[in-house]
């Protein structure tokens, strides 16, 4: 079975795909070919494990999507699709829906979002959230009861 984080980064790229004109993968490695168009890739950056509470602990989960998109003006595309984005993670369906997970909704994590080039006519928009969410002790796929 999956860990926790992984379960809610998987959820995270279901929910973006159900969101009108954008297309959301897990980690990427490989360069993103133009014939893709505009692509969220969802990765996360560190987690935490704050404190143990009966039987559970809580942690921290830094998440980083990278918007990379192209064309006339990449900036505004990737604007546009940022918009979606932010709309569809601060929205309260997304917590109600995790297949009986408990997590709390996606908070800012004070960071800016940052753009930078990419290749020839693209950027990478960068947004930053974060997720807390408990495990059991010494189990990271299973949350407490």
């Amino acid at each position: 079975m999956a860990s926790v984080r992984e379960q809610i980064l998987d959820y995270i790229v279901e929910q973006l795909n159900a969101v009108s004109g954008v297309t959301a993968v897990r980690s990427r490695l490989a360069p993103v070919p133009r014939s893709e168009g505009t692509l969220v890739i969802v990765t996360w950056q560190s987690e935490t494990a704050a404190e143990q509470v009966m039987n559970g602990v809580e942690r921290t989960l830094a998440i980083k999507l990278s918007i990379v998109a192209r064309g006339d003006v990449p900036d505004t595309v990737a604007d546009a699709v940022a918009v979606k984005v932010y709309a569809k993670l601060k929205g309260t369906d997304l917590v109600a829906g995790m297949n009986g997970l408990a997590w709390t909704p996606i908070l800012e994590t004070g960071r800016i979002n940052q753009m930078e080039e990419a290749d020839d006519g693209a950027v990478d928009y960068q947004m930053f959230f974060e997720v807390t969410y408990r495990t059991v002790i010494g189990d990271e796929t299973t949350q407490p009861t």
